[in-house]
């Protein structure tokens, strides 16, 4: 692949993350407000807290066939029969899976839900059905990212839920508001309606898109089928849905920690400056998801320079608007924390520095652990990421008592970075790219759009 044809592709599809990623966040800021102003503070905080274990079900319930199907799909690019028994057999067993979660997360939820303020009988089912629903939603979509179908992998595609239904969820909930009073089951409700509604159009999509290549290939062209047992599909599915599981646990650690460890006060001055870290991320999380289904297939196909100048361009892309917000934090701490939160969290200043610190690192190591997962060494990446959560489990606690919640951000900040550099090191080592951040590609690229322009000019 010549480096011309991996900018088109990276542009491409950033352009569609990025335009999916800015719906996502306007819907959830905009349904969390509103549902913050309907809702009695006890409702809102258990819809909260459920739309964060939803997240964690639809991982476990996918069964990290998100990821798998992805990666096998993208690998039989050209074999269409194939890519359709991959497909088929995913949904079978991401429906399976879905299901069986739901159900476990219902009945745990019914058993526990006084504890979080859920009184009412019919929330425990709508949980269920809403984590059924997403697994079947994150599945599909990812099964159309596999054919490279950006618009609608990324629209519908998300553990956090995807941003089509959850924009239909806002528009659906702000016509619920001016008739009706809200509730926590109302709310949930419309939010399990707002994924039934999307679930049908994404099915047809998905099997129109494989249709569709049949229908071009013909059936006296197809290929053999290169296919294989469904414990082998498991054996790469399971590792990659507890590392998935592991790094949203290794990502929310540090607030649980907060919560049974230092005072309220506390708490509220690290949760505020533990939340600025999701702007340092978004950069890196759209320029990995614009690469993933690329990156098997490149794999696959042997094309190694393709690879390379994907993922250098990938990781530029990703780090320079990164950093430059990091140093912001690292420079001016005080007015960030003081401008968006108020005085009070201006005391979380040192806390921002640490943590920002530490996330800047994680940024430089570009998309190591997504590289790692999609060329087959996912279990190298549970090791890692395991270890880390394990000693930061351990660590936490010891240097939250000495230096309180810098003790936190520091124990944070040091694991997460030398985690990454780990995955960062693997990744040179068994695939032989190079991850790390780098200002070349993004020269290369300016000075390509250059000349093509001043061609153009003297055209």
């Amino acid at each position: 692949m010549n480096t011309s044809a991996t900018e088109k592709r990276f542009a491409s599809s950033a352009l569609v993350v990025l335009v999916a990623r800015f719906i996502a966040c306007v819907s959830a800021f905009g349904f969390t407000a509103l549902l913050a102003q309907q809702l009695a503070p006890g409702e809102f905080g258990a819809f909260v807290l459920l739309f964060s274990l939803a997240g964690l079900a639809t991982l476990v319930g996918s069964l990290g066939l998100n990821r798998a199907v992805v990666k096998r799909i993208a690998e039989a690019e050209g074999n269409v029969a194939t890519q359709q028994v991959i497909l088929q057999r995913s949904l079978r067993v991401g429906s399976v899976g879905g299901l069986v979660v739901a159900v476990v997360a219902g009945i745990l939820l019914a058993l526990s839900g006084t504890r979080i303020g859920v009184v009412s009988e019919l929330v425990p089912w709508l949980f269920g059905g809403i984590v059924f629903l997403r697994t079947l939603h994150l599945v599909l979509a990812e099964s159309s990212r596999g054919f490279h179908e950006k618009a609608w992998s990324n629209m519908f595609g998300s553990p956090a839920g995807g941003p089509a239904p959850h924009l239909l969820f806002l528009i659906a909930l702000a016509v619920f508001v001016s008739t009706s009073k809200v509730t926590l089951e109302s709310a949930l409700t419309i939010y399990l309606l707002s994924f039934l509604v999307t679930l049908p159009i994404l099915a047809w999509r998905v099997l129109t898109i494989a249709a569709g290549r049949l229908a071009v290939v013909g059936s006296d062209t197809l290929q053999p089928v290169r296919t294989e047992p469904l414990s082998a599909l498991m054996v790469l599915s399971l590792p990659l849905m507890l590392t998935q599981v592991g790094s949203l646990a290794m990502s929310q650690a540090d607030i649980w920690l907060a919560g049974g460890l230092v005072s309220v006060e506390e708490l509220a001055i690290y949760g505020a400056a533990q939340r600025l870290l999701a702007f340092l991320t978004i950069p890196l999380q759209i320029a990995g998801t614009a690469i993933v289904s690329y990156i098997p297939q490149l794999h696959a196909q042997a094309d190694r320079e393709g690879l390379r100048s994907m993922v250098s361009l990938s990781a530029s892309a990703a780090g320079a608007p990164g950093v430059v917000l990091g140093l912001l934090f690292l420079l001016c701490p005080r007015f960030v924390l003081g401008t968006i939160f108020g005085d009070f969290y201006q005391a979380g200043a040192l806390v921002l520095v640490i943590l920002a610190t530490g996330q800047i690192v994680c940024i430089l190591t570009g998309p190591c652990e997504m590289l790692l997962m999609m060329v087959g060494h996912h279990r190298k990446v549970l090791v890692v990421n395991t270890t880390a959560t394990l000693v930061l489990f351990l660590a936490a606690p010891l240097s939250t008592r000495f230096w309180g919640v810098t003790g936190l951000a520091l124990s944070m900040a040091t694991v997460t970075a030398t985690q990454n550099l780990v995955n960062c090191y693997l990744a040179y080592r068994c695939v032989g790219v190079n991850t790390a951040f780098s200002i070349q590609p993004l020269a290369t690229l300016f000075e390509t759009l250059r000349s093509r322009r001043g061609a153009e000019v003297s055209s």
